[in-house]
């Protein structure tokens, strides 16, 4: 399994390598390059990966797929591409990506609890950049409920762990000496 994720580590090394040369030769600018190689780098990996045995290595595909999409729907002109819109998608891309790991994979009760974590942090960016709750109103409910967040993160962890326990398979009991005797 490590030499996959090598493979997997230098083919995109090699990818982000060309894609550099070929915008430093200026035959493409980067803006081209993030989303459509986004959208096909994050798209292929997410077709691999779905039609693999066991699924695994969702999560970043995901994230390089929606990317894509984001970026792509910028350049199409569908959205701004401000600095504060685009740190809050792709903050919310990343808690998408932990509902699709979830999903698509092991239920891993972590992924949802971080995966919600992250969607209420890019929710709150997002709110921000809209202006429904400004800037510094959120950072006076960090100052006053950061405790509360910790907390609630713990009991998610918590319930997470639990559940996961309540799911793993059940190893069958040890063969005692008098039955592996018999055999």
């Amino acid at each position: 399994m490590k030499n996959r994720g090598q493979q997997v580590l230098g083919i995109l090394l090699i990818l982000l390598g060309l894609a550099v040369l070929i915008r430093k030769a200026g035959v493409l600018n980067w803006a081209l390059i993030r989303s459509y190689g986004f959208l096909l780098l994050g798209g292929g990996l997410l077709v691999h990966h779905l039609v693999s045995t066991p699924r695994r290595g969702l999560y970043w595909p995901s994230v390089l797929f929606l990317s894509g999409v984001y970026f792509l729907g910028n350049r199409w002109g569908l959205w701004p591409g401000e600095r504060g819109l685009t740190i809050s998608v792709i903050t919310l891309i990343l808690g998408v990506a932990s509902y699709i790991k979830f999903i698509f994979q092991e239920r891993h009760w972590e992924d949802l609890i971080w995966g919600n974590v992250i969607l209420l942090l890019g929710f709150l960016f997002f709110f921000d950049y809209l202006g429904i709750i400004p800037g510094s109103v959120l950072i006076q409910l960090v100052d006053v409920y950061w405790p509360v967040f910790l907390i609630l993160i713990g009991l998610g962890l918590v319930i997470a762990a639990l559940l996961n326990r309540k799911q793993a398979p059940s190893a069958p009991p040890p063969l005692s000496k008098s039955s592996q005797s018999e055999s």
